[in-house]
């Protein structure tokens, strides 16, 4: 089931009692949700962000993420709601405002910026996943660019967000051995 399907109907199934509007109620039904699916994962429309990202976005956006020395932000780990809980309380105000920021970033459009293939290279991301490519995408209302690790099976992971292409390109230089020349640039960004 694709991701924002599911919240698109809890925002319409939720009772309209004070009691269940909480961040709280939104984190237990997705954990349900998210259970329930192979391995936890879920799917999203190309166009539409992953959720995956949904926190880093919010950390980002709230301070919560800070860029270390060599420019790439460090991940946040604590999960959206924690967050969102910090903003805005874990009350009706933190459940409104969950919606509406999950919606604003909804509406962000990802480009596919460039990418590199890997399959050659003996790169794994873990003992069960070779690395395919990676990818460079950038979201036109974000001033970064995500270097985002692509499996044999297609499944994408977020390396990291970098502010700009030079500190990715030199990340991905030192991680992987990928060297300026190896990436295809599109002149026109692919979604």
């Amino acid at each position: 089931m694709n991701i924002y399907h599911f919240f698109d109907q809890l925002w319409m199934e939720l009772p309209q009692s004070v009691e269940s509007k909480s961040v709280t109620s939104i984190k237990s039904r997705y954990l349900e949700f998210a259970d329930e699916l192979p391995q936890g994962r879920t799917v999203h429309r190309k166009e539409e962000p992953p959720f995956s990202q949904f926190a880093n976005w919010l950390a980002r956006r709230f301070g919560k993420s800070k860029r270390s020395y060599c420019g790439r932000w460090s991940r946040y780990d604590g999960g959206w709601w924690r967050i969102i809980e910090d903003q805005f309380g874990d009350n009706e105000v933190g459940y409104s405002e969950f919606f509406k920021l999950l919606a604003e970033y909804r509406q962000q459009k990802c480009l596919l910026k460039g990418q590199t293939n890997l399959s050659q290279k003996k790169v794994s991301v873990s003992n069960d996943s070779r690395i395919e490519r990676l990818e460079v995408w950038e979201y036109p209302t974000e001033s970064g660019y995500d270097l985002v690790i692509v499996d044999h099976g297609g499944q994408a992971k977020l390396e990291g967000f970098y502010s700009k292409i030079d500190e990715l390109l030199d990340s991905a230089s030192k991680r992987y051995e990928v060297q300026s020349d190896n990436w295809h640039w599109f002149t026109i960004p692919h979604n």
